[in-house]
């Protein structure tokens, strides 16, 4: 191999391993926002049954990691259905 095509060769790898970190980067990222938004669904549709059988706010909250605002907003809601 001369030493043009072994720089081509070198430069081409370089742009593909970086072009290739740029995915990976992307698709983890887009994992971990699914995950983190079916985890907070999961929260709320827990919180959503722990308001059905009367517990309160803050003992919802610590069994969520819900805001005790964002668990009254949500009895709230349930209130009006």
């Amino acid at each position: 191999m001369s030493a043009e095509q072994r720089d081509k060769y070198e430069q081409s790898l370089i742009h593909y391993l970086d072009m290739k970190n740029v995915i990976d980067t992307a698709v983890e990222e887009a994992v971990e926002k699914a995950v983190g938004k079916a985890v907070k669904a999961t929260q709320i549709n827990i919180a959503k049954s722990l308001i059905s059988i009367g517990l309160d706010n803050e003992t919802i909250a610590q069994g969520t990691n819900l805001t005790t605002e964002l668990i009254e907003k949500l009895r709230t809601e349930l209130k009006k259905d």
